[in-house]
């Protein structure tokens, strides 16, 4: 049977996992994400859910979670190899405890088909699970901060544990209302059995005089340009993506990737007047992601042989 999804009435009433939902692959911001949660500016704190596919499962239990998580598509469905192969997503409106949204959380299951080692070499699941796309020169490129730029933040560009990190600036527009950017802490995992990216909106660049964390509100002119308004901070989201290959019953790679991404995002009532844009306009969005990401994906396998 599949999962039923409760939706979150009052995130006061919501607890984090405690456990070490992540010991066989330590990722130390997924198990942040995870047990300690995303804070939002209105106060409240939202955790992710632990991963749906443990590592170092057998053909058969991989098969089960699959199963679980294609809640209304079959198993065959599920695993079809096309870009267009339907996947199950959880689109999640986030309320306080007075009932008034205050953010979103998204959840995806998804199969593709290819190369892990292309996935990684590619940086595919940058932009996966983007809420936003540039949409003119006015959106600034990613800027990977470099060496110097963090240790000028007293931030060491280098992890003790040894795990590749990276700090990303970002300018996207979110459904063309709002301009968000900010600098995403990025930490990648790897463990033989499947890799975790997780991602951060930096609190410590919430000030910062060259890559603020902030929204503004877009204006479009009669001529179509988007003008971007007045800078307001924010803060409040976090995700990561678990990317688990299938096995054969041989326990051999089968050439298909299991791929969950997991998302928490704070949404100012100002963005959109109190209406649900995200809710409404998301799944089409997401759909574009996968269909793309499949693709790519297909692409980066034929290019590698």
């Amino acid at each position: 049977m599949p999962p039923r999804f409760v939706p979150v009435v009052a995130l006061a009433a919501l607890i984090c996992f405690q456990e070490k939902v992540l010991a066989e692959g330590r990722n130390p911001l997924a198990e942040s994400l995870i047990q300690g949660g995303v804070k939002f500016a209105s106060g409240e704190t939202v955790c992710l859910p632990a991963p749906s596919m443990a590592d170092g499962l057998d053909a058969d239990s991989q098969r089960e979670v699959m199963a679980k998580v294609a809640a209304k598509h079959t198993l065959e469905q599920f695993l079809r190899d096309s870009p267009v192969t339907p996947f199950p997503m959880k689109i999640e409106p986030l309320k306080n405890a007075g009932g008034q949204r205050i953010g979103q959380r998204v959840d995806i299951w998804f199969v593709a088909y290819g190369d892990l080692s292309a996935l990684l070499e590619k940086k595919l699941l940058d932009g996966l699970m983007s809420i936003g796309k540039s949409a003119g020169t006015s959106f600034g490129k990613p800027h990977w901060l470099t060496d110097t730029e963090l240790l000028k933040r007293e931030i060491k560009p280098d992890r003790p544990d040894g795990l590749k990190q990276s700090f990303v600036w970002f300018s996207v527009p979110v459904l063309e209302k709002v301009e968000l950017n900010g600098v995403n802490h990025q930490v990648l995992s790897e463990n033989g059995n499947s890799i975790l990216a997780a991602s951060e909106l930096d609190p410590r660049f919430a000030n910062d005089a060259e890559f603020p964390n902030q929204w503004k509100e877009l204006t479009r002119t009669p001529d179509g340009k988007l003008i971007p308004g007045k800078a307001r901070p924010y803060t409040g989201s976090g995700q990561y993506i678990k990317v688990t290959p299938l096995v054969t019953s041989e326990r051999k790679p089968s050439g298909a990737l299991f791929i969950e991404a997991h998302l928490v995002l704070h949404e100012p009532k100002e963005w959109f007047g109190g209406a649900n844009l995200l809710g409404s306009k998301l799944p089409l969005a997401l759909q574009d992601s996968v269909r793309d990401f499949r693709r790519a994906l297909k692409q980066s396998e034929g290019k590698s042989r």
